[in-house]
């Protein structure tokens, strides 16, 4: 489990590239029967709103380790990388 108490299939591994501004989200879980979310995004906007406010949250965090874990959103990996908790009622 890379996030206490965060099943894996509730866990996206989200990548913001810098060159395009290109987002990619993938599911972290094997059976990832919660994945609709999974894929290429030409921006931010283009997100669910959950994933939208979760980002949001994780962006202004510090990058630098050691980063820490937001209870119910996530964690910021590293400088473009980011652990997103899909939540629950969703």
């Amino acid at each position: 489990m890379l996030l206490p108490n965060t099943p894996d299939d509730k866990l996206y591994r989200v990548q913001v590239h810098d060159d395009t501004n290109a987002i990619e989200v993938s599911c972290i879980g094997m059976d990832k029967v919660d994945a609709e979310a999974e894929g290429m995004y030409c921006s931010s906007d283009d997100l669910p709103t959950w994933l939208q406010e979760r980002l949001a949250v994780l962006m202004v965090t510090d990058w630098k380790p050691i980063t820490v874990v937001i209870k119910d959103v996530g964690r910021r990996i590293d400088e473009t990388t980011y652990w997103v908790i899909k939540p629950n009622e969703l």
